[in-house]
């Protein structure tokens, strides 16, 4: 796992283009608890669906901290790698090469994201809207990245034919 106080974050690209120093911070700061910067941390390494050289290096810290953190950091930790995941897959002509280096630490990272998300669904008491992420997270590592894309989204989704927002009820 690439130190992440190592000169080298700055020779990986982000998703907006920069290189992965700003990355790196995020993650520490998102070490220390700082769930308001998942946001941006999330938009370095998978912008609008294009995967970046920092995601897939920055896969084995999300885990980290997300086995560490409690909903609902943890769960926007395991839906941002599930993004990258499916992502990936979804849009492969967008995402970065995935480097041969990089190969074991990221799946050993999806591996274990996988059972934190299946493991932070057996509570019974977990918000609804964390659910459906987390359901999303296994979608993507299953095998299923569209489902997984449209979980990201939420509820809120539309007619692809007349656009009208198609609502869903309670329960």
């Amino acid at each position: 796992m690439l130190d992440l106080n190592s000169p080298e974050w700055t020779t990986l690209v982000s998703s907006p283009g920069g290189d992965g120093a700003m990355a790196a911070s995020l993650l520490l700061k998102l070490k220390g608890g700082d769930e308001s910067s998942w946001d941006e941390f999330h938009h370095q390494v998978c912008h609008h669906g294009s995967v970046s050289e920092v995601g897939y290096v920055a896969a084995p810290h999300v885990v980290e901290i997300a086995r560490k953190a409690e909903p609902p950091l943890m769960v926007l930790l395991l839906s941002t790698l599930g993004s990258i995941e499916a992502s990936r897959k979804c849009y492969a002509n967008d995402a970065a090469e995935m480097r041969d280096e990089w190969w074991d630490e990221y799946s050993n990272a999806c591996k274990e994201a996988c059972i934190l998300a299946s493991d932070a669904l057996k509570d019974i008491n977990i918000d609804g809207g964390d659910s459906l992420q987390l359901i999303g997270v296994l979608a993507a590592f299953h095998g299923h990245p569209n489902l997984a894309l449209l979980l990201e989204c939420g509820p809120e989704i539309s007619c692809p034919i007349c656009g009208d927002p198609i609502e869903f009820g309670e329960g």
